[in-house]
């Protein structure tokens, strides 16, 4: 290791890492994971790691603002005695060079509080 603060990847071969949250700034905020969850990416892509986001795509999030375009439709899932049928958008971050996924909101929580 480096003692300069220089911070070293351990690992040969980069990872693929997926990041879940309730909430990532600029799309979702209510405390500050959102800010945590947004700034996390740069950090580990500046390691040389693969960093992908997802997220509920709340009924606030407007899908023209942030031009998502859907890569998978019609898919069906299981969700505890019930199917539901979703399709999932996504959004290429320019900035954090990564992919955003919005996950289908349970029916209940189609907003945040």
């Amino acid at each position: 290791m480096v003692s300069t603060g220089e911070i070293v990847m351990q690992y040969k071969q980069p990872l693929k890492i997926l990041i879940l949250a309730a909430e990532i700034v600029p799309f979702a905020k209510v405390g500050g994971l959102a800010d945590v969850v947004g700034a996390l990416p740069k950090s580990l892509q500046a390691l040389g790691h693969d960093v992908r986001l997802a997220m509920p795509r709340y009924g606030q999030i407007d899908p023209a603002r942030f031009d998502l375009q859907t890569v998978l439709d019609a898919v069906t899932v299981n969700m505890s005695n019930f199917r539901v049928q979703v399709s999932v958008p996504r959004e290429r971050l320019v900035r954090h060079k990564s992919t955003l996924l919005y996950l289908p909101p349970r029916q209940d929580c189609r907003t945040l509080p």
